[in-house]
């Protein structure tokens, strides 16, 4: 059974050339992602320069008495939680794309080596290939029939799949298809 499944690995195994070809066009979706990014992070970046003149109107006004210490509290309260919203969401962006290049190269690694990781693989790191590749395998008389693509790899996997958007609005899209 064990030399199915390693057979199994090599033919599920994607190519060098599809990789590359998946990789091209991620670094095309990566730089209309990267554009989109762009705006959204110069809006933030004028939404924090506002956010920091109100703080320095609301002190203004408190100075010259014409607000009161609770109301000031208040406004600076309301205006340090949406700072902070603000300059979370720029790290997230700052941060997002990068990781997504590594996750889709590290992906498209083992999914291109995967015939040679399982067969060299421990039996530990084998059931941890089972569980990333596969949903499930289908034996019959002691042969494997069929198999089920884990939501992980199933788009990836499907060699020419028009429906594999690589970047989405939160990043890499879920996979939703099954065999």
């Amino acid at each position: 059974m064990e030399a199915q499944v390693e057979e199994l690995y090599e033919n599920v195994q994607m190519s060098k050339a599809t990789a590359k070809k998946l990789s091209k066009r991620f670094d095309e979706e990566l730089i209309s992602k990267q554009s989109t990014n762009s705006m959204e992070k110069e809006l933030l970046g004028k939404r924090i320069t506002k956010l920091a003149q109100e703080q320095n109107k609301l002190m203004k006004a408190y100075y010259s008495d014409a607000i009161t210490v609770d109301f000031l509290k208040k406004e600076q309260a309301k205006i340090e939680s949406e700072m902070a919203t603000s300059e979370n969401r720029l790290e997230i962006l700052n941060a997002q794309l990068g990781e997504l290049r590594e996750v889709l190269d590290l992906a498209l690694e083992i999914a291109t080596q995967c015939g040679f990781g399982y067969k060299t693989a421990s039996d530990n790191v084998r059931r941890f290939y089972n569980k990333a590749f596969f949903e499930k395998i289908f034996v019959k008389d002691g042969k494997i029939v069929d198999y089920e693509h884990s939501d992980l790899f199933h788009d990836l996997l499907s060699e020419g799949s028009d429906k594999l958007s690589l970047v989405g609005p939160a990043g890499l899209e879920p996979a939703t298809g099954r065999l």
